[in-house]
């Protein structure tokens, strides 16, 4: 199914509002991510970049500020890491697909000035 079947032209115009609102569709990824990417790794006020290695999130963490190593084996290890890489690319399937949906702005008709009198 694709997006233009189940958007309006109202929440199309939404979309785009949205989508050139680059500090909010960032937050909104961030918020996404979070819980993919785990702590540490993804920074208020920076663009998420899906291709960080979210990794080390998997096997380390902080409890009490103090560094801990999670006990993994290497199969839970890929079965997690291949988890979050989908995660991921659903995520960034979704803004591609919001991207689609995106209207071409047109510029602002200037009125001439000739017309008007």
């Amino acid at each position: 199914m694709d997006l233009k079947d189940i958007t309006n032209e109202y929440e199309k115009k939404e979309i785009t509002k949205f989508l050139n609102n680059k500090p909010l569709v960032n937050v909104v990824k961030r918020v996404l991510l979070k819980d993919i990417y785990g702590s540490g790794i993804l920074k208020a006020g920076e663009d998420p970049n899906p291709s960080y290695n979210f990794v080390f999130s998997l096997l380390y963490g902080e409890h009490n500020g103090e560094q801990m190593e999670y006990k993994l084996t290497n199969k839970e290890l890929g079965e997690k890491v291949r988890a979050c890489i989908e995660g991921i690319k659903m995520v960034q399937a979704g803004f591609a697909n919001l991207e689609r949906l995106k209207e071409v702005e047109k510029p602002e008709e200037k009125e001439d000035k000739n017309e008007a009198r």
